[in-house]
């Protein structure tokens, strides 16, 4: 990933996150509790660098009760829905979710944003289940300095960010399941991607591993087969993004 070949840094993903203040776990909740007291020793160094999605306890916990109630979740928060997506949430709210079409038009929304600032293409990554990674694209002209498409391209999410994080949980978490990693493997089990006795705490066992011996992501967990594109998909649409490397 580099400015020549027009590849997005997977690094944006916290930035585009951050300045969504919607939480990168697709909770409505806002950032800051995901921050709260995990639980884990204040002496362990996971304690000190992990995110609390990866180490809070795998309970069944859910954010929301419905889709309507998620979104509602979102439209309680006018400071963090822009001006495109009001209209459009509270529609989704009534009549029980976004539709593909509106999703898919909320990104062409956003590649206009960036047509007007200069960009002829720009494609994002989209898994099998209908999920765009907005933290992986391509664009053209390739001349322009990949850092200044990384700020152009966290500009223009802002105004569909909420409808993206929408859509992503109905598709990739539509238990509303409160843990980013329950979530992920609850996606993963409904798409047969896993063997059946495979469990969240395992899961979330082998982030915390993976972190401590700053193991490959491609091996993190060896029970799930991470260039599978119907995984990756269950990652995107919980708002988990790698960087993948093929």
């Amino acid at each position: 990933m580099n400015a020549r070949n027009g590849r997005a840094h997977a690094a944006a993903a916290a930035i585009i996150c951050l300045a969504a203040l919607a939480g990168c776990a697709g909770d409505p909740s806002t950032a800051a509790s995901q921050t709260a007291d995990d639980g884990i020793s204040s002496g362990s160094s996971v304690a000190s660098s992990a995110p609390s999605y990866m180490t809070a306890p795998i309970t069944g916990e859910k954010s929301a009760s419905s889709i309507a109630d998620h979104i509602q979740q979102y439209l309680d928060q006018p400071r963090i829905i822009t001006a495109y997506e009001k209209p459009i949430l509270e529609q989704a709210r009534d009549n029980g979710g976004l539709t593909a079409k509106q999703y898919e038009e909320a990104w062409s929304h956003f590649r206009m944003c960036m047509a007007g600032k200069g960009y002829s293409s720009v494609t994002p990554t989209k898994y099998p289940n209908g999920v765009y990674d907005h933290t992986e694209m391509t664009y053209a002209p390739q001349s322009i300095p990949n850092l200044r498409f990384e700020d152009d391209k966290i500009a223009c999410y802002q105004d569909i960010s909420v409808i993206n994080q929408v859509y992503s949980a109905q598709v990739g978490n539509p238990n509303f399941y409160a843990n980013r990693n329950e979530a992920i493997v609850d996606c993963l089990h409904r798409n047969e991607l896993v063997p059946k006795d495979y469990t969240a705490q395992q899961f979330q066992n082998e982030e915390l591993d993976a972190m401590q011996n700053e193991t490959s992501m491609l091996n993190t967990h060896p029970d799930i087969n991470l260039r599978d594109e119907r995984v990756r998909g269950c990652f995107a649409a919980n708002m988990s993004f790698y960087g993948f490397t093929y």
